[in-house]
């Protein structure tokens, strides 16, 4: 029957790309997938019946009395880890403040952003968005808090923007066509300002919603938020969840493929401008789809679910 087998400590995988893996087998392992004539395979739990194909299995599977027979020096560098900040839920990512190389922000998933001082080791809450989030399941989610990007004139300006994952309480600037699933909701894109008495600390009074997308699953959320080189705001949004782009929400094409939607997208604003729709930020002139058919905007698409970017230091 059908068992897990990645955490084995015989299995070595090793990813080859363009949608292939290869990796050894113990003999036990071999011998319990060849039994009965089955066909070894691979089923992805959550998505059994869309992701799912078989082995090819090369070679006897007899055991390499020693796979590696030269012997491996031991090298001069000694690491060591040690705890840095504790008592966070699901800590998504770390960004440094420019004015400060000593001070890091911590954003959370269950809704905090904890400022470290990396000179002492302290911590303190820089921002809770913790009542502004859904409710989270307890076994797993990609909601949350997501992302968190300080403005690039921070801290002078005071302004820092995130991305959280938000109850329909009221009407999208991109709406989604399914809004009956359990776990539809809203990503939001806020701005906020830290107290003018207390730097330390973000005044949620000053909160500033930029912009709002139907999201009509759970999980494809996409998260990071990062300002570019050219100052403008980028914004990684998942295609809206489910398994092959393919649910309600998701239009014929799926989401990833339809330039005339956001989910599934990269997207490119200026958070000091007002040319927008709801007028709460700019659309860049020469973003691809400004001045012809799709989203003004998109600066990507084409996505499933764009967790994690970043800009070459060298190239930008």
């Amino acid at each position: 029957g059908p068992a897990p087998f990645e955490s084995d400590l015989d299995v070595n995988w090793q990813e080859l790309g363009g949608g292939y893996v290869e990796f050894t087998l113990s003999a036990s392992l071999l011998t319990a997938m060849r039994e009965g004539s089955k066909i070894p395979g691979y089923r992805c739990e959550p998505h059994q019946v869309s992701m799912r194909g078989n082995f090819a299995i090369f070679g006897d599977g007899a055991p390499i009395a020693d796979p590696i027979p030269a012997p491996i020096a031991k090298g001069s560098i000694i690491v060591d880890l040690e705890p840095f900040v504790r008592g966070l839920t699901a800590p998504l990512g770390v960004v440094g403040a420019k004015d400060d190389p000593d001070r890091l922000f911590v954003y959370d998933q269950a809704g905090l952003v904890i400022a470290i001082d990396r000179d002492d080791g302290s911590s303190s809450t820089f921002l809770d968005a913790t009542s502004r989030l859904v409710t989270l399941r307890t076994d797993f989610d990609e909601r949350g808090l997501l992302g968190f990007a300080p403005h690039p004139g921070f801290p002078a300006n005071r302004k820092v923007y995130t991305y959280t994952s938000e109850p329909t309480t009221v009407t999208a600037d991109f709406p989604t066509s399914a809004t009956s699933d359990t776990y539809y909701h809203h990503a939001v894109i806020a701005e906020w300002l830290t107290d003018l008495g207390d730097p330390s600390v973000i005044d949620p009074s000053t909160r500033r919603e930029i912009l709002r997308v139907g999201e009509p699953q759970f999980n494809h959320d996409g998260g990071t938020i990062q300002f570019g080189p050219d100052g403008f705001l980028y914004i990684a949004l998942g295609d809206g969840g489910m398994s092959d782009d393919q649910a309600p929400g998701h239009g014929p094409l799926g989401n990833g493929q339809d330039k005339n939607t956001v989910l599934g997208s990269i997207l490119r604003i200026d958070v000091d401008g007002s040319s927008s729709a709801n007028g709460q930020y700019g659309v860049p002139g020469d973003n691809p789809f400004a001045s012809s058919e799709g989203i003004d905007e998109i600066y990507a698409y084409g996505f499933r679910n764009p967790y994690r970017f970043s800009f070459d230091r060298l190239t930008s």
